[in-house]
C-alpha cells in the first residue's frame, strides 16, 4: 500500500517571518488609507461624510432604519425605509456582514453610528495583504514581492470605487485568485470546497456584483480540477457547484436580496447602458494624469473608468514582449482554460451587445427581452471587467518575474510602480474630494418639530425617488422620519424593482384619491405635481411651502400649518401686467411657444422682448426689474445655463443670492429650474415658470402657464391658513 504523501511544512522560523511580513504588508495598506482619506472617517459618530453623498447616504439610511426595527425574516429586512413595500440592507448596499452582527450589539454602540469608515480601512488593509499572497506565488524574494504587491494592490479600479463602500472591497477578487492559484500539496476537496464556500458566502454579504465575481472565479478553480488536473471527479464538481449555488441562494434570500417581485430594474437605466468600452485599457477618462481622455461613444465615465493604469499597461506590454521573444509562457494554456473561457464571458458581459471603440459603435445588437430583463439587474456590466482587470496584471507580474532577467527585475517593477503612482495621483488623494461631503439638513424651520407629534408617518410622491422636490432630498426626508420614528416613502435603494416602485405609486395615489385619506401622515409632494395636480388636491388636503417642500395635510389632521397655498387663475397677458416694481424670472420648457395667444404676444412685443425668435420647442428666459427687461437670451436646439455668485450681476442686476437659472426646450432636456441659494422656485411644469420676487429676492408667488396648450394659467402664492378650533397652526 502506498504511503501517503503529506505538503512539507516550512519551518516554524520562516512561518513566523511570513506572519510578519503579512502583518507588515497590512499595515501598508493601513498607511493608505490614511494617506488618501485620513482619520477622521473612523470616527463611528461621524456620519455627515456619508450623508453629504446620495451612494452612501442610502448607505447609512439603510442602517439606521435597521438597527432601530424589530427582528424580520428576511434577517436583512426593514418595513419602515421604502415604505409601505420595505427594503433590506443587503438592497441598500449596507453591508450585511456588519449591519447583522452589529444589530445585536446596539446595546454597546451609540445612536449616531457609521461603521463605513471602518469597513474602508480594511478593504485597504485586506487589498494589501492579499495582494502580496497571490504574488508571493511567483515572486520570490521579499522586497521584490513588496513592489510587486504595491502595483497590483494600487489597481485603477479599485481606486476609483471607494465611493461605492462595498463595492470597493476588491480584496475578495484578489483572495479569489489567491484561492485558485493555491494547489501546491495534497488535495483535499472538503477543504477546497469549504474555502470557496466561506469566501463566496462572505462575498455575498458584501455585495452581489462581487459575489457573482468570485462564484464564477471559484466555479474555474473547481472544473479545473476536474479537468485538465484530473484531481476531482465529475460527481463531486457537480456537487460542489451545487453547494456553491445553495450558499447564494441561501445567504442572498435569509438577508432580503431575493425578496423582490420581478428582475426588471427602473433605477434609471438597462443593461447596455453602462457597456465597456474597447479602449478602456489606456483610456484615462480625465482620471488619469498619463493616459489620454479619449472619446467613447456611450457616455458613462464612472463605470467605464477601468484603465490599467500607466504602471499596469507597461507590465502586461512587458510581458507580451517577453512571450513573444521567449516563445513559452510560465504555466500551462492548458491548465487555465476554465478561468479564460470565464474571463472572456466576464469580457463579453462587460461590453455588452452594444459594442464600441471611442466614439464609434461598431455593433448595435438586439437581445431577447426575456434576456435583457435577466441581466437588467446588473446594468452596470462595465464592472464584470474587473476579474479580467485583476487576473492581467497578476498574469503580466508572474511573466515578468519568470521570463525577464532577474537583475532586471527590480528596476522593471519600480519603474511600473513610480508610473502607476504618478499616474493615479489624484485618486491617491481623495481627502478634498470627501471634505466637500459635509451634509446640513435643508429641514431647518420650527414647523417640522410642532408638527412632527401630531403623525406617524412620512409619504412622498413620487414615493422611492432620488429627489422629491430638490436634488437628493431623500436624504433630508428620510433621515427627519428616522429621527421621529417614522416608517417613510421618501428614498430609494441600489436596486429597486418595478413591482414594488408601482405598488407603492398605487399605494400612494389610493391615500389622495382613493376613499379616505390619512390624517396621521405627513405628505410631501413634488412641487411640478402639485402644480398639476392641485385642483384635486385642494378638495382633501390643506397645502404648504415648507424650507421649500410642498408638504399637505389631509382631511381631519390634528395640525395645520399657518399659512397654505392660494391658487388664482389667470390669463398670460393679464399677469404680465401686473408687475410693477417687482423682480421676475420667466423661463420656458418644453413647447411653450406654441399658445402664448395674442394678447399676450401684444404685451411682450411692447416690452420689447425677442420671443419671436423661439421656435416652438425652443429655449428662453427673461428677467424683468421694475417694469422693464433686464437680461433676456433665446436658444433653438440648445439649453440656457445661467449661473452667478452672491454679489454678482446680470447685466444691471446685482444679486444677492447665489443663482442658477435654467430653460431648456423640449430636445435639450425639457426643464425650468430657478434656484436662489439652492433653493428652487419654480413648478417645473411644460409651458412658462415665473417667479416674482421682493427686493431681497424672498419669493412673493410662483406661476404656471402650460403655454404648450393654454394661455390660461395659475399662480401660487401663500395665505394665512383657516383652521378649527382644537387643530394646532403654529
Amino acid at each position: 500500500m502506498a504511503k501517503r504523501t503529506r505538503k512539507p511544512q516550512p519551518a516554524a522560523g520562516i512561518r513566523f517571518l511570513e506572519r510578519d511580513r503579512l502583518i507588515g504588508v497590512g499595515l501598508l495598506g493601513a498607511v493608505l488609507f490614511f494617506v488618501r482619506l485620513g482619520a477622521q472617517y473612523l470616527n463611528p459618530s461621524n456620519t455627515r461624510w456619508l450623508l453629504g453623498n446620495p451612494d452612501s447616504a442610502v448607505y447609512q439610511l439603510g442602517w439606521q432604519f435597521f438597527r432601530n426595527e424589530g427582528w424580520h425574516w428576511p434577517l436583512g429586512w426593514m418595513d419602515g425605509y421604502l415604505y409601505p413595500d420595505g427594503s433590506s440592507v443587503a438592497l441598500t448596499d449596507s453591508l450585511p456582514l456588519l449591519a447583522l452582527p452589529l444589530k445585536l450589539l446596539l446595546f454597546m454602540i451609540p445612536t449616531d453610528f457609521q461603521y463605513f469608515g471602518f469597513w474602508l480601512l480594511v478593504t485597504h488593509v485586506l487589498q494589501a495583504v492579499f495582494a502580496y499572497l497571490v504574488v508571493r506565488r511567483f515572486v520570490v524574494r521579499f522586497p521584490l514581492r513588496l513592489l510587486a504587491t504595491a502595483l497590483l494592490a494600487l489597481a485603477p479600479a479599485f481606486l476609483n470605487r471607494d465611493g461605492h463602500i462595498a463595492l470597493s472591497s476588491h480584496w475578495v477578487l484578489l483572495a479569489a485568485l489567491w484561492l485558485y492559484l493555491d494547489v501546491e500539496g495534497a488535495y483535499r476537496w472538503q477543504r477546497v470546497l469549504a474555502r470557496w464556500a466561506v469566501l463566496v458566502g462572505v462575498t455575498c454579504l458584501i455585495h452581489a456584483y462581487l459575489a457573482l465575481m468570485v462564484a464564477g472565479l471559484a466555479a474555474a478553480g473547481l472544473v479545473r480540477d476536474w479537468w485538465p488536473d484530473r484531481r476531482l471527479s465529475w460527481q463531486r464538481l457537480l456537487l460542489s457547484l451545487a453547494g456553491l449555488l445553495a450558499v447564494m441562494v441561501v445567504v442572498w434570500f435569509s438577508v432580503g436580496y431575493l425578496e423582490v417581485g420581478d428582475a426588471a430594474s427602473i433605477s434609471g437605466s438597462v443593461y447596455g447602458t453602462s457597456a465597456l468600452n474597447l479602449n478602456f485599457a489606456f483610456n484615462g477618462q480625465d482620471v488619469s494624469r498619463l493616459l489620454p481622455d479619449l472619446p467613447v461613444a456611450i457616455e458613462n465615465r464612472f463605470e467605464g473608468f477601468n484603465s490599467l493604469g500607466m504602471g499596469g499597461l507597461i507590465a502586461v506590454v512587458g510581458a507580451l514582449v517577453l512571450v513573444a521573444r521567449r516563445r513559452s509562457l510560465p504555466w500551462s494554456l492548458k491548465r487555465h482554460l476554465p478561468l479564460m473561457v470565464l474571463l472572456a464571458g466576464f469580457f463579453l458581459v462587460a461590453v455588452t451587445h452594444r459594442l464600441a471603440w471611442g466614439d464609434r459603435v461598431l455593433l448595435d445588437g438586439a437581445l431577447p427581452q426575456w434576456l435583457i430583463a435577466f441581466l437588467n439587474p446588473f446594468r452596470a456590466s462595465a464592472r464584470f471587467i474587473w476579474p479580467v482587470h485583476y487576473v492581467l496584471l497578476a498574469a503580466a507580474i508572474s511573466v515578468v518575474a519568470r521570463l525577464g532577467r532577474q537583475r532586471w527585475l527590480p528596476a522593471i517593477l519600480a519603474v511600473g510602480l513610480v508610473l502607476q503612482v504618478v499616474d493615479l495621483g489624484p485618486l491617491l488623494d481623495r481627502r478634498d474630494a470627501y471634505a466637500e461631503r459635509n451634509w446640513q439638513t435643508r429641514m431647518r424651520s420650527r414647523q417640522w418639530e410642532r408638527m412632527a407629534p401630531h403623525f406617524d408617518k412620512l409619504l412622498s410622491y413620487p414615493p422611492k425617488m432620488q429627489n422629491t422636490f430638490q436634488p437628493n432630498d431623500f436624504i433630508d426626508l428620510a433621515l427627519w422620519a428616522r429621527e421621529h420614528d417614522m416608517p417613510t416613502s421618501a428614498g430609494y435603494a441600489a436596486r429597486q424593482f418595478h413591482s414594488d416602485v408601482m405598488h407603492g405609486v398605487a399605494f400612494m395615489k389610493d391615500l389622495m384619491y382613493g376613499p379616505a385619506t390619512d390624517p396621521d401622515a405627513i405628505y410631501v409632494m413634488r412641487n411640478s405635481y402639485f402644480a398639476w395636480k392641485w385642483r384635486e388636491l385642494q378638495e382633501r388636503f390643506t397645502c404648504t411651502n415648507i424650507d421649500n417642500f410642498v408638504v399637505c395635510f389631509a382631511e381631519g389632521a390634528s395640525y395645520l400649518p399657518p399659512t397654505s397655498y392660494h391658487v388664482e387663475t389667470i390669463e398670460l397677458a393679464d399677469y404680465l401686467a401686473t408687475f410693477g416694481d417687482r423682480t421676475v424670472f420667466l423661463a420656458a420648457k418644453g413647447q411653450a411657444r406654441r399658445r402664448l395667444g395674442d394678447r399676450a404676444e401684444a404685451v411682450l412685443d411692447a416690452m420689447g422682448s425677442r420671443y419671436r425668435e423661439l421656435d416652438e420647442t425652443g429655449s428662453w428666459v427673461m428677467i424683468l426689474h421694475r417694469g422693464r427687461i433686464v437680461f433676456e437670451d433665446v436658444q433653438n436646439g440648445q439649453k440656457i445655463l445661467i449661473t452667478a455668485p452672491v454679489g454678482g450681476t446680470i447685466e444691471t442686476l446685482r444679486l444677492k443670492r447665489e443663482l442658477w437659472f435654467v430653460s431648456s426646450g423640449y430636445d435639450v432636456g425639457d426643464a425650468a429650474s430657478l434656484q436662489l441659494d439652492r433653493r428652487e422656485m419654480y413648478f417645473n411644469r411644460d409651458g412658462l415658470n415665473i417667479a416674482v420676487l421682493d427686493d431681497n429676492e424672498n419669493l412673493i408667488e410662483a406661476a404656471v402657464f402650460e403655454t404648450h396648450k393654454q394661455s390660461l394659467g395659475h399662480v401660487f402664492s401663500l395665505k394665512k391658513t383657516p383652521h378649527s378650533a382644537g387643530v394646532d397652526s403654529r
